[in-house]
């Protein structure tokens, strides 16, 4: 099954929306299995959370721009671990001017690159939290 999700900003105007709509059923996406939500950058996604939700094996979340996803790097390698751990696939319709399917070997490639950098910020973050840890932990003595 293919799950659209169709995000834009508060200040684009609905036209835009109209527009991916469009394309992610050109694509195949029925019109009912398509999330849509218009949100500020630092706005939390339900629409986005309920698409993944409703993945299942072998099922591809479509959007038209890697941007869709988010904008931090360490979500965005969160929702890449989420689509993967449910054994679905990712279709981004205009990355760079090209598509990518995850489903597909090229595909595959870049989604694992993509969860490649998505991990370094992520492994970057973590090791920042620890050294602040060590660094609390030896303000305040043994």
């Amino acid at each position: 099954m293919l799950i659209g999700y169709s995000r834009i900003g508060k200040v684009q105007p609905l036209s835009d929306a109209e527009l991916e709509r469009k394309s992610l059923m050109a694509f195949g996406c029925l019109a009912d299995n398509i999330y849509f939500e218009q949100n500020a950058v630092s706005d939390s996604r339900p629409q986005l959370n309920l698409a993944i939700n409703a993945l299942r094996n072998g099922d591809k979340l479509v959007v038209e721009k890697l941007s869709s996803l988010g904008y931090n790097v360490s979500s965005l390698g969160n929702i890449l671990m989420k689509i993967e751990e449910k054994s679905s696939y990712l279709v981004i319709l205009d990355i760079s001017g090209q598509s990518m399917d995850s489903s597909t070997k090229m595909g595959l490639r870049m989604f694992k690159s993509l969860q490649a950098v998505a991990d370094l910020f992520i492994q970057q973050d973590r090791e920042k939290k620890m050294e602040n840890l060590a660094k609390s932990r030896k303000k305040m003595g043994p």
